[in-house]
């Protein structure tokens, strides 16, 4: 007798802009800054906590969020906290800027160089969301 396997598609979405970010600034030094250069006003919100398997505990990271009219989101997350690592692949990384379109065309590219110009950022690169083994922490 054939066996039937079923593939569940748990249908999450990770249709958003990911960038990560190294900055040795506080965070609310850095969100201030993105503030400014992005014409934003994200505020600090009850931190993340994400589950981690491996040491069998929850960890916290700081979490800053911004919704405009257009329902565009934005997002960021601390990559960093004493019990570990939000992103463990990129462990350089200080930051995860988060950006998730709502009703407009947000620019990817004009919105990283815009992060990159920022002064107090050290560095700036893209993450493909589709490519991280983590990339079920970054589902809130």
């Amino acid at each position: 007798m054939a066996k039937t396997f079923l593939k569940l598609n748990e249908g999450v979405s990770y249709d958003f802009f990911l960038f990560g970010i190294i900055c040795q600034h506080k965070d609310y030094r850095l969100c201030r800054e993105l503030n400014l250069k992005l014409n934003l006003a994200m505020k600090r919100e009850e931190d993340l906590d994400v589950f981690n398997p491996k040491r069998m505990e929850n960890q916290s990271f700081s979490f800053f969020q911004f919704v405009n009219e257009e329902e565009d989101q934005f997002n960021l997350l601390a990559n960093k906290s004493s019990k570990g690592l939000l992103i463990p692949e990129h462990k350089q990384m200080d930051y995860v800027f988060l950006i998730r379109p709502g009703r407009t065309k947000i620019d990817e590219q004009e919105m990283y160089d815009s992060v990159r110009e920022i002064s107090i950022i050290l560095g700036a690169y893209r993450l493909d969301v589709r490519k991280l083994k983590s990339k079920e922490n970054l589902v809130f």
